[in-house]
């Protein structure tokens, strides 16, 4: 159900930077245009504000910034478009731009979808302003249906494809017939985009509430096939099973262990957090093996991420039982993650969907790590004996061989077979006396 405009308004005027910037706006210029408004007339969380003006707004989005303690920069200066960010408990930008055509009207007809095509005019009283809706967007709004706003859409813009998709998963709308037609038409031209706005949206799409539903439409507009393949379309299905095992366990895992709702929000690098770094990695791995390390090279993600999909792209397959063979303690836990380059948080999460049976009883003996996992990053753990002990009392020479030796007890912590350091030195020295 669409809210009346006074309470979007009432919505709007909770966020107090808006409402000052409200006040220092002339008559008639400025209009608050986009997802924000569409956000709005959902009733959904509004923290990025696009406004277009039929003047310059650069020296009112400066005022605007000086006032109220927010932060100007240039987005593109030669189309006059700049933003100003506000570190609030919620990050909120504001982004300022002139009309990108005549008027207002044919502003509105150039944007991607109808549903971002509305705009409402902006004096000092919020319930004093209008709609402006020429292509019908509150229509699709209610129907809950994406629809491009006009027939050149996508070949003007080809990311707009994936945005689409991405807005369709996050709404949870469906496309209409024209719309889905054109983005197959067009889908051949997202292999010239550039990587970075590709994997960002890819990433938007994992991270929704319905990555699967992205999936299938990826798919089916034939997307997914013309940036990653055929594997990808040969895949798929395996990809929705994968999809649908990660939601039940990690809803399972949620409802044993709450802490791990807040690891999959966490953020790995901006625009990435740890449910889309763990989505990559284990739905790409099976497109084909090794995919998710290459791809993340081409997207040139951070390197803190690469390390982590690299790590995981290679324990995967039988992460879930080399886990299990694990000592129950903090230290058999540490060099277990040590050895295969691991995060922890990472790791418990991937090994809850590395096998398809007996989801609850995996997840149950997963359980006894949750506990370590924040004191294992805290700590700086030792080894039972140090360097010279083993040079000394071994006769190995200083060098690789005794970093051979701490690996050979790490091991041996792993699986249990020590667990002080009297037990450490009476295993090295049979293991190296036979």
């Amino acid at each position: 159900m669409i809210p009346l405009l006074h309470e979007v308004g009432q919505s709007l005027g909770l966020i107090r930077p808006f409402v000052n910037l409200c006040q220092l706006l002339p008559p008639d210029k400025f209009y608050l245009v986009g997802g924000a408004l569409r956000n709005a007339l959902l009733g959904k969380p509004v923290s990025d504000i696009d406004l277009a003006s039929s003047c310059d707004p650069t020296e009112i989005a400066k005022e605007f910034a000086s006032s109220n303690g927010g932060h100007w920069f240039w987005l593109d200066e030669s189309r006059l478009q700049s933003r100003v960010v506000f570190k609030t408990p919620m990050l909120l930008t504001f982004d300022f731009a002139p009309f990108r055509a005549e008027d207002l009207i044919q502003d509105l007809a150039a944007r991607d979808f109808t549903i971002n095509s509305m705009a409402l005019s902006l004096p000092d009283k919020l319930e004093n302003s209008q709609i402006i809706d020429p292509l019908n967007g509150i229509f699709d709004l209610k129907k809950q249906t994406l629809k491009m706003s006009g027939p050149v859409t996508f070949s003007s813009d080809p990311l707009r494809i994936l945005k689409g998709v991405r807005h369709a998963v996050e709404l949870n709308f469906k496309l209409d017939q024209p719309t889905s037609l054109s983005m197959a038409r067009n889908a051949w031209k997202l292999r010239h985009m550039a990587v970075e706005r590709i994997r960002q949206e890819v990433w938007s799409i994992l991270q929704s509430p319905f990555p699967a539903y992205g999936i299938k439409l990826l798919f089916s507009q034939g997307v997914g096939g013309q940036l990653w393949g055929n594997d990808f379309d040969t895949q798929h299905a395996v990809l929705l099973e994968k999809l649908e095992q990660c939601h039940l366990s990690w809803e399972a895992f949620r409802k044993m262990a709450p802490i791990t709702k807040v690891w999959l929000e966490q953020e790995v690098q901006q625009g990435l957090t740890r449910q889309g770094l763990l989505l990559f990695t284990l739905c790409f791995a099976l497109i084909k093996p090794g995919f998710p390390i290459s791809l993340s090279e081409d997207w040139r993600v951070s390197r803190n991420a690469q390390r982590r999909i690299t790590s995981l792209s290679m324990t995967l397959p039988g992460m879930s039982m080399s886990l299990d063979a694990v000592a129950p303690n903090l230290r058999a836990f540490y060099f277990w993650l040590q050895k295969h380059g691991l995060d922890p948080a990472d790791s418990l999460l991937a090994a809850s969907v590395t096998t398809r049976k007996g989801r609850h009883c995996l997840i149950e003996k997963l359980l006894k790590w949750v506990p370590l996992v924040s004191e294992v990053v805290r700590k700086n753990i030792n080894d039972l004996v140090t360097g010279e002990w083993i040079s000394r009392e071994l006769d190995i020479v200083p060098g690789p061989d005794v970093g051979k030796a701490l690996a050979v007890l790490r091991n041996a912590e792993i699986e249990g077979l020590v667990a002080n350091s009297h037990q450490a030195k009476s295993f090295l020295r049979a293991h190296y006396k036979e």
